[in-house]
């Protein structure tokens, strides 16, 4: 079902879509003010926010069942469509587990999209999340590709310095 979702808005935000998926779950995807993108569901949201040009950040809160489909996946795929080669910076810190399917369905996009991929640097701070990026890692069979940080201070300083570059004009 897609059409409009409710006619209220926050200050901050308003709902694009709105769609039942096959879980039950009402998913929604917004367009926050600051141009960010959230697919969030009552479970978990996902933000797409991007640094500059070739560089994304993914921040993911809660727990990935499934319930988006290909959608979170997807909008990484638009901007690497977009851009032609991506860094991808993925903050896990606030996430739980993934399901077998999701970190799955992540490995096999790194896997065919390692080409376009300059680097991923994931931030997980848990040992759980850890674990499950690690697999990720292992599964799409990228190397030194993907790398997992639990410190957020190194994570921070690799953000700040692609959003700098796009400030200072490089």
């Amino acid at each position: 079902m897609r059409g409009r979702a409710d006619k209220k808005t926050s200050p901050d935000r308003f709902e694009q879509m709105a769609e039942q998926n096959p879980l039950g779950s009402r998913i929604v995807r917004e367009i926050a003010n600051d141009g960010s993108i959230v697919i969030r569901d009552e479970k978990c949201a996902c933000s797409f926010r991007r640094l500059r040009a070739g560089a994304i950040e993914v921040r993911i809160a809660g727990t990935d069942s499934g319930q988006f489909g290909t959608a979170v996946i997807d909008e990484v795929a638009l901007a690497i469509v977009r851009e032609g080669s991506i860094e991808l910076l993925l903050d896990a810190t606030e996430s739980s587990i993934m399901s077998v399917t999701v970190t799955t369905a992540w490995a096999r996009f790194f896997e065919l999209n390692r080409q376009n991929l300059q680097r991923v640097t994931i931030l997980a701070t848990s040992k759980a999340t850890t674990l499950a990026m690690g697999l990720v890692r292992y599964l799409s069979r990228t190397g030194d590709l993907i790398q997992i940080l639990s410190d957020r201070v190194r994570y921070e300083a690799r953000r700040q310095m692609l959003a700098s570059f796009q400030r200072s004009g490089g």
